[in-house]
């Protein structure tokens, strides 16, 4: 978003960039998850060891499910007010042709 005097402008391609970049977040994180989970959990052998894998991952789990959280609702909010944005351009370049249409003597009839 740039803003030039009063005029606000908004790069829609990066903003769908983001997006995507927040969704392919929330999957990176659902798949460490998995990973986490297939780690320790009894397999790295002592059982101290595998005590302290298994804390350290209903930690880390707990985090991570914060953070994906996060991630969707951010994500959610964003394209939200992408579709805001893109709506009132939408509206915003109806508006100007029509006032330029009446200014001209041009009204559609």
């Amino acid at each position: 978003m740039s803003t030039n005097g009063d005029l606000l402008r908004v790069n829609l391609q990066k903003a769908q960039h983001i997006s995507r970049k927040l969704t392919e977040f929330e999957r990176r994180i659902n798949s460490l998850r998995k990973r986490l989970e297939k780690a320790g959990r009894n397999t790295l052998g002592t059982r101290d060891l595998d005590d302290a894998c298994d804390d350290f991952q209903d930690r880390w789990d707990d985090g991570l499910e914060r953070l994906k959280e996060a991630a969707n609702a951010i994500s959610g909010n964003f394209d939200n007010a992408m579709q805001v944005y893109a709506g009132t351009d939408v509206d915003v370049r109806n508006r100007v042709q029509t006032v330029s249409s009446v200014n001209t003597g041009n009204s559609g009839k």
